[in-house]
C-alpha cells in the first residue's frame, strides 16, 4: 500500500486516495515505464526516489511529503479542516520579508525598497508594498521569477533628497540617483516614494503606496513603479 504522508492513522481511505492523486505532482507522460533505472533530478540535482515511489498507468507516483520537501516547501495537515496546506520555499521567504513593515520607520522602509532594487530582489521590494500595490504587481513579479532590472544599467549614488511629512500617517520621499554601466554614466534619476502608516491588527506598519519615477529610456523600472516625464518635486503625478 502507498504510505500515507502524515503520522496519524485516522485519515480516511477517501483522503488517502486524494493524497495519492495529488502525489502525482511529477506526472511525466504515458511513455514512463516501471524501471529500476529511472532517474529524476530536481533543480539540476539528481535525487533518489523513495521506496514508496511507483509507476502506475504511465504515471510516476511519489509521496506528497517527499516531493514537497525536495522542492524546499513545507507541508501541514489540519485535522479540524481535513485539509492539506503546502507553502512553497518562495512563499516562506516572502512571509519572512513581510515582517520588515513591522516596528520600522517610513525612511527605513524606503531604504529597504532601494536595497531590493540594488540587489534586484523582487521579493524584498514586494514585501515593502501596500496590499493594493502587491495585488496589482504580483503577477508581474511572478512572471519575472522575482528578479527585477537587469545586469546593466544599475543605480548608484543614491541620495534621499527630501522627506516631507504630508500628514501624520503619510510621508513623501524624493530620491535622487545615477544610472551607470560599464562604459557610461548618467545622472538625474529621480523617484518620488509615498509611504503610509496603517493599523493592521495587532500591529502598526508602514507600507509604500506609490512610486513615481522620472522617465529615462535606459532605465529598467520595477513592477511597482509608475513612469512619468514630470519632475518629482512638481507633485503632478
Amino acid at each position: 500500500m502507498f504510505k500515507k504522508w502524515n503520522r496519524s492513522e485516522t485519515m480516511s481511505k477517501k483522503w488517502a486516495v486524494s493524497i495519492l492523486a495529488f502525489s502525482a505532482l511529477t506526472i511525466l507522460s504515458s511513455t514512463i515505464f516501471a524501471s529500476s533505472n529511472l532517474k529524476i533530478s530536481i533543480n539540476g540535482e539528481s535525487v533518489k526516489l523513495p521506496n514508496q515511489a511507483r509507476v502506475e498507468d504511465g504515471q510516476l507516483l511519489v509521496p506528497i511529503r517527499w516531493i514537497t520537501e525536495k522542492l524546499g516547501a513545507t507541508l501541514g495537515w489540519s485535522e479540524a479542516e481535513s485539509s492539506i496546506h503546502i507553502k512553497t520555499a518562495h512563499q516562506i521567504q516572502l512571509d519572512r520579508f513581510m515582517d520588515v513593515k513591522r516596528d520600522t520607520t517610513a525612511r527605513k522602509l524606503v531604504d529597504l525598497w532601494l536595497q531590493g532594487v540594488r540587489t534586484r530582489s523582487g521579493s524584498l521590494q514586494y514585501a515593502t508594498l501596500s496590499p493594493k500595490l502587491q495585488q496589482s504587481t504580483y503577477k508581474t513579479f511572478e512572471d519575472q521569477y522575482w528578479g527585477t532590472g537587469g545586469s546593466s544599467p544599475w543605480i548608484e549614488n543614491i541620495v534621499i533628497r527630501s522627506e516631507e511629512k504630508v500628514q501624520d500617517n503619510l510621508v513623501r520621499f524624493v530620491v535622487d540617483y545615477d544610472l551607470a554601466s560599464s562604459n557610461w554614466h548618467w545622472s538625474g534619476g529621480r523617484k518620488e516614494i509615498t509611504v503610509e502608516r496603517t493599523q493592521n491588527s495587532p500591529y502598526e506598519s508602514w507600507e509604500i503606496t506609490s512610486i513615481h519615477t522620472k522617465f529615462n529610456e535606459y532605465e529598467i523600472v520595477t513592477p511597482s513603479e509608475t513612469v512619468s516625464d514630470t519632475e518629482a518635486n512638481n507633485n503632478e503625478y
